[in-house]
């Protein structure tokens, strides 16, 4: 279970959960702190990245690293990222956005 796409395929049902929620629910998790557990053998950490672009859009990232045993210097990281308005509607975060989180 510890393996990169099932990591990713978490990452994006974590995305899709807050792709849900209101503006203002979204805002008020700004301050989230990181989420740690393990996915299999491994420690995974999920982070929130919510930040408003203007009065009325947020950007919305979800970052996860996936990490080895503390021997190991690799790691995998998967992200996912929308923004959202004031009105509800979404718009994707652009794979270079992305790639800035990976």
């Amino acid at each position: 279970m510890g393996n990169p796409s099932r990591f990713q395929a978490v990452v994006s049902q974590r995305g899709a959960s807050l792709r849900a929620l209101s503006f203002t629910d979204l805002l008020s998790r700004a301050k989230t702190p990181p989420e740690t557990f393990r996915l299999g053998w491994r420690t995974a950490t999920i982070t929130l990245v919510i930040e408003q672009r203007t009065p009325d859009l947020l950007r919305v990232i979800v970052q996860g690293l996936l990490r080895f045993p503390s021997w190991s210097p690799v790691s995998t990281v998967a992200v996912d990222g929308f923004y959202k308005s004031s009105d509800g509607t979404l718009q994707p975060v652009s794979e270079n956005e992305l790639d800035d989180f990976s």
